[in-house]
């Protein structure tokens, strides 16, 4: 890539400003781009080549995602678990003995009740 630009003659009080080619040279740019682009006799042709260089990409890819998922999973199951039996264990811990009966004694009943209903159901 090359541009040029020539910046105007100026004067500052009495001394001329001289004019300035700024040339800027780029060939490694211009090298990958030619590099890059690739040109195909046919739009199947073109298709395919995209198709292979994305499996490809995929493929390479594909090992680092699997293990960024499954990290993220495990830290996911891991700390579900924790907060669900913390509770539970401080639940058990912190609430009175007459309060567990309770829940135990409304549990069964509910269970039974369920039970109940869905004979009814079925008749």
């Amino acid at each position: 890539m090359q541009r040029t630009g020539d910046s105007p003659q100026r004067t500052t009080g009495n001394k001329p400003i001289q004019k300035q080619n700024i040339t800027i040279m780029n060939t490694q740019t211009d090298n990958n781009h030619q590099e890059e682009k690739r040109h195909f006799d046919s739009f199947s042709e073109a298709f395919k080549a995209g198709r292979e260089e994305a499996s490809k990409k995929a493929k390479e890819a594909a090992p680092k995602l699997k293990g960024l998922v499954s990290d993220a999973l495990f830290d996911v199951a891991y700390n579900a678990a924790y907060g669900a039996f913390f509770a539970g264990a401080f639940a058990n811990e912190f609430l009175p003995q007459s309060v567990k009966d309770a829940v135990e004694k409304g549990v069964a009943k509910g269970t039974e009740a369920g039970r109940h209903a869905a004979e009814k159901m079925r008749k």
